[in-house]
């Protein structure tokens, strides 16, 4: 019963792409405006993808006591993937790829947001 109850709360957490849950000031990350004209993307760092609820709380808490905004995305193969930002632009997503490296190791990489 516990188990169910944890998945049914990250689900709600975390259902589709967009729906995100912030986990503390973005000190290295960049305002997003919307899609506005030109439709522009935003850029994330992904630093985490695991099936385990618990993994993801860990990270979530890591990221927040570093001053990352840390969010949690759920895709359609059941994943949980941590991701940091939005970034405006690549290069500032590439930047805080670098961060995110030095500060927790590891292979994080940038994604490619609608």
């Amino acid at each position: 019963m516990e188990f169910k109850n944890q998945v049914s709360f990250y689900a709600a957490r975390c259902t589709g792409v967009t729906s995100t849950t912030t986990v503390g000031p973005a000190s290295d990350s960049l305002p997003t405006t919307g899609e506005g004209a030109g439709g522009a993307k935003t850029y994330a760092v992904q630093v985490l993808a695991v099936k385990s609820a618990a993994q993801v709380d860990e990270m979530l808490t890591r990221l927040k006591v570093m001053g990352f905004d840390a969010r949690v995305v759920r895709d359609t193969s059941g994943l949980f993937k941590v991701r940091v930002g939005p970034y405006q632009t690549r290069e500032a997503a590439q930047q805080g790829q670098r961060r995110l490296k030095t500060r927790l190791g590891g292979q994080p990489f940038v994604v490619e947001e609608p």
